[in-house]
């Protein structure tokens, strides 16, 4: 007879890092210019929403957000022990921190003269160049990343009793 599968996925992961990211879009829709969220295009953005949430303190927001929204993704579809849930989140607060780093002037610059010819014909690379030399380089999004890298580990932790079974994942 034909069984079902048991879960493929850690659900409490899945849904807290889908809610994270879903905020995180909000915060962007409502704090981030038309034209610097890279992933939304400007017509969701309303012209006047720039800016609702004054203060450094929230446009560092997004950045906790998916930070910590990726680590519970990611974990999500695994069997996580501690040294893999540092694995996770560590990996998502270096790639983010990158990205932050890159930001940085001298840094946009150099990876605007140096990035591979042709990357504007390809999906998703075609704004590389305004993503690095517009974007802003902040301490306060780099300390936001390794903050929500940090808190998902305890929550990663606190769900491996939803992990899926051995084998899957």
């Amino acid at each position: 007879m034909f069984r079902l599968p048991g879960p493929v996925f850690n659900t409490p992961r899945l849904l807290a890092g889908l809610f994270a990211l879903a905020v995180g879009i909000v915060f962007y829709l409502l704090e981030r210019p038309p034209g610097q969220t890279y992933f939304l295009p400007d017509t969701l953005v309303p012209p006047d929403a720039h800016g609702r949430f004054p203060g450094t303190p929230s446009q560092s927001v997004p950045t906790f957000l998916h930070t910590f929204a990726f680590s519970l993704l990611t974990a999500s579809l695994l069997r996580v022990r501690w040294t893999g849930a540092l694995v996770i989140c560590g990996g998502w607060a270096l790639v983010e921190s990158l990205f932050e780093i890159g930001q940085y002037p001298p840094v946009a610059e150099w990876i605007a003269h140096h990035r591979p010819s042709g990357f504007e014909d390809v999906p998703l690379l075609e704004n590389i160049d305004d993503y690095f030399l517009r974007g802003r380089f902040d301490l306060v999004d780099l300390a936001s990343i390794w903050l929500g890298a940090g808190l998902a580990l305890p929550v990663i932790w606190f769900t491996r009793r939803f992990d899926p079974p051995d084998g899957v994942g």
